[in-house]
């Protein structure tokens, strides 16, 4: 449901979006917190219009071809606020880690398997971090002349709430990062090195 919510507050403002540019500004800001894929919103995008949450219209282009423009009623709108005043189901991050439970079998696979998922876990978080650390919209440039995408360029820049969030993901990274080090140094020191 939290999908639905993602895309009131995107559309709440005062320009309507379509389809790629949400998907943009998805990828940019909101990826490390909630992904969707371009299908997904889609999906949502027309079941919150049948619910009368958004209205979306054609704009014609001379250049291009015509796009589909959605922004919130005053319901979904006040939808939205009404969610932002609630208490999340939940504080803690989703539970389906794949890593993890092909770690809990590591007895099962061995040292030299479970080595190999650790690099490939280190690899993975390093660049994590490191997308992060660099995070610097550029909405903008790829939408050129698109007001919303100024304004999400702004707010992945120039937000608090987004630094919040940026800096959570850094932080959770560079602890991941820590804590599978530490583990991987374990099975190479009692492996000789064979790990």
């Amino acid at each position: 449901m939290s999908l639905s919510y993602a895309l009131l507050g995107l559309l709440s403002g005062d320009r309507p979006m379509n389809g790629y540019a949400i998907k943009a500004l998805f990828d940019e800001a909101i990826s490390h917190v909630w992904q969707a894929k371009l299908s997904q919103i889609y999906r949502e995008l027309d079941a919150l219009e049948a619910k009368g949450l958004l209205v979306s219209s054609i704009e014609e282009q001379r250049d291009r071809p015509s796009k589909r423009l959605y922004r919130a009623t005053e319901e979904g709108k006040k939808a939205f606020l009404d969610w932002l005043g609630s208490v999340p189901e939940s504080y803690a991050s989703p539970k389906r880690d794949e890593f993890m439970l092909r770690l809990f079998f590591g007895s099962l696979a061995g040292p030299e398997l479970v080595a190999r998922e650790f690099r490939g876990f280190l690899g993975h978080m390093r660049e994590h971090r490191a997308s992060f650390e660099n995070l610097h919209s550029h909405l903008a440039e790829r939408f050129p002349g698109d007001p919303a995408m100024e304004r999400a360029d702004r707010i992945c820049r120039e937000d608090r709430y987004c630094e919040f969030i940026r800096r959570r993901a850094v932080l959770l990274a560079e602890a991941s990062i820590a804590w599978a080090e530490e583990c991987l140094a374990e099975l190479e020191a009692e492996g000789d090195g064979r790990a």
